[in-house]
């Protein structure tokens, strides 16, 4: 079995030159060509970069299966940030707890775990210890920048600061 030294980011961006209209993400609603969700997760990378997150940052994503949670896994490994998977929790300490133990610097969340807001789950619970929180959602009633505002940030980066398919995630210490 060959073993490719490349960063997520770097793959991404290899499939999306490879087979740039083939479907790589699909519902019953939406389908994501690989060149969409290559520039997509760009964008989102680039407005990442500019809310503070940085190579290295671990990042806690409770959110429901979207294309937005997908986009954002790509968006973080493009920035080498790490992507720290909550579990479908419903309970606003249990999910506070898990991101204080793993270490996260910044939260991720949006959409439905099991019919249950994770909005609702998130506002419940005490995140102070976080240096920030990001819904994955457009106009949700949060305290915190939704989508669109990530994704208006990202106008303020250019091209040259988010390197090219990603950066290397730092290893063990």
């Amino acid at each position: 079995m060959e073993f490719l030294e490349m960063t997520l980011g770097q793959l991404l961006h290899r499939s999306a030159l490879a087979h740039p209209d083939a479907p790589a993400l699909r519902n019953d609603e939406c389908v994501w060509s690989y060149i969409r969700l290559d520039g997509e997760s760009d964008v989102l990378a680039k407005g990442f970069l500019r809310a503070g997150l940085h190579k290295g940052d671990h990042v806690a994503i409770y959110s429901g299966n979207s294309f937005q949670m997908v986009c954002a896994i790509f968006a973080l490994a493009k920035i080498g940030a790490i992507a720290v998977l909550v579990g479908g929790s419903d309970s606003g300490a249990e999910v506070s707890r898990i991101t204080r133990q793993s270490d996260c610097d910044y939260l991720l969340f949006g959409g439905n775990i099991r019919g249950i807001s994770t909005c609702k789950i998130v506002e419940s619970a005490d995140f102070s210890f976080l240096q920030g929180r990001f819904c994955l959602e457009d106009g949700a009633s949060v305290s915190c920048p939704d989508l669109s505002a990530l994704l208006s940030l990202a106008n303020e980066v250019s091209e040259v600061q988010l390197p090219p398919g990603g950066a290397q995630v730092p290893g063990p210490a």
